[in-house]
C-alpha cells in the first residue's frame, strides 16, 4: 500500500453511516437514487447480517467510538435483516451511539411490527431514530401507533431540537423538509455529484475545500467504502472492508490519502468531486478535528495523487448508472 502522508494516520471517523439497503420505496425526484434507478426505486440490495458482523466486528477491534448511522442510498426498513443487523452492531458497540433515519415504510407495509421493532431498540440502548417526513399522508405516520413508546414526538428544527442527539434514553423524532430558515444546515440538498441536480463547475463550487472524507465513513451495502455518501452511484473506488483485515488500513488507504490531499488543498477538481456543490461545514478543522495536523498536508496534488484518482474514479465501475437529463460524456471524463 503506498503512503502519501509519510506515516500519518487520520483520526477515526466521526460518523460511520451504514447503508442497510440501495434502493427506496419512493423515487423522489431531488434524490442521487435516481441516477442509479430509472424510477429511483428498484432493484433493492440489502446488506447481509454476516457483512454486518464482519464490518460490526472491525470497527470494535479499530477503537472507534464513531457515531453510526443506520441510513445510506435507500430505505433501511426495507431490509428484512434491519433489526438483526442492527442488535449486531450494538452487540459489538456497546458504547457507540447509534440512530436510524427512515420514512416508515417497513413500519406501514408489514415488513416489522413497530411495537417489537421499538421494544427491541429500547432493551438494547438504542439512541435515536428519526422519520423523514416528505408528505402529510407518508409512511411516516406509523409512529403514531406507539405512543406509549415515543412520547410526544419531537420535530427537528422545532422547539429548538437538534438533529444530533446523544443521550442515552430512546429519542424518536420527525425530520421534515421544511424547517426553521435558521437551520437549514440540517436539510440542504446537494446535487449528489450531477446524479440529483446539475453539476456546478463555478469557481466558488471547485475552489474550495471538503470536510466529509476526513469526518465521514460511508459503508454501502456490499461492504464497499464511499468517499462520501453523495456518491449514490459508486462511481469512485476505495476498497470494500472484507478485503481488509484492519479496518484503519481502508480508512487510510492510498485512494482516501489522495483524495484528502485534494480536497485539503481546496481544489476540487478531479472526479468524483469535480462538479459536486456540496457547502462543507467547518472545513478549517482538518485534517485532525483541532486543525493542528496541517502541516502533514502536501501543499499541492503530487502527479502520483492523480493518477490514483484517476483510476479510482470510472463510470463503468457503477452498479447501475442512471445519466440525467443534463449529463453528457463531458461529464464522466476526467481531468
Amino acid at each position: 500500500m503506498k503512503d502519501l502522508l509519510n506515516g500519518y494516520k487520520q483520526h477515526p471517523p466521526y460518523i460511520v453511516e451504514i447503508e442497510p439497503t440501495e434502493g427506496c420505496n419512493l423515487g423522489c425526484s431531488f434524490c442521487g437514487i435516481r441516477g442509479m434507478r430509472k424510477k429511483g426505486t428498484t432493484p433493492w440490495n440489502f446488506m447481509t447480517i454476516k457483512q454486518a458482523a464482519d464490518i460490526a466486528k472491525k470497527i470494535r477491534d479499530a477503537g472507534w467510538n464513531s457515531f453510526i448511522v443506520f441510513c445510506g442510498h435507500g430505505e433501511p426498513t426495507l431490509n428484512k435483516n434491519l433489526l438483526n443487523i442492527i442488535k449486531i452492531f450494538r452487540h459489538y458497540l456497546p458504547n457507540n451511539v447509534m440512530q436510524l433515519m427512515n420514512n416508515g415504510y417497513g413500519f406501514r407495509h408489514g415488513i416489522f411490527d413497530i411495537r417489537h421493532f421499538f421494544t427491541e431498540l429500547q432493551k438494547i440502548g438504542f439512541n435515536d431514530v428519526l422519520f423523514d417526513v416528505y408528505s402529510p399522508n407518508g409512511d411516516w405516520n406509523a409512529v403514531k401507533e406507539i405512543p406509549d413508546i415515543t412520547g410526544e414526538l419531537k420535530q427537528i428544527g422545532v422547539n429548538g431540537e437538534k438533529y444530533n442527539y446523544r443521550g442515552k434514553e430512546l429519542r424518536v423524532a420527525l425530520y421534515p423538509m421544511k424547517i426553521d430558515p435558521k437551520l437549514q444546515l440540517y436539510r440542504r440538498l446537494d446535487n449528489h455529484l450531477g446524479a440529483a441536480a446539475p453539476y456546478d463547475y463555478s469557481d466558488h463550487a471547485i475552489n474550495r475545500r471538503c470536510q466529509k472524507p476526513f469526518r465521514h465513513f460511508f459503508i454501502r451495502h456490499n461492504g464497499e467504502a464511499a468517499l462520501c455518501c453523495d456518491d449514490f452511484r459508486g462511481v469512485f473506488k476505495i476498497g470494500n472492508v472484507k478485503d481488509y483485515d484492519n479496518i484503519n488500513d481502508l480508512w487510510n488507504n492510498e485512494v482516501y490519502q489522495a483524495a484528502r490531499i485534494m480536497l485539503y488543498i481546496g481544489k476540487r477538481e478531479l472526479r468524483p468531486c469535480y462538479g459536486c456543490n456540496y457547502s462543507p461545514i467547518r472545513a478549517g478543522l482538518i485534517p485532525d478535528p483541532s486543525g493542528r495536523d496541517k502541516d502533514v498536508m502536501p501543499k499541492e496534488l503530487s502527479d502520483e495523487a492523480r493518477e490514483i484518482l484517476r483510476k479510482a474514479f470510472d463510470e463503468r465501475n457503477a452498479p447501475i448508472l442512471i445519466r440525467r437529463k443534463w449529463e453528457t460524456d463531458e461529464d464522466f471524463i476526467n481531468n
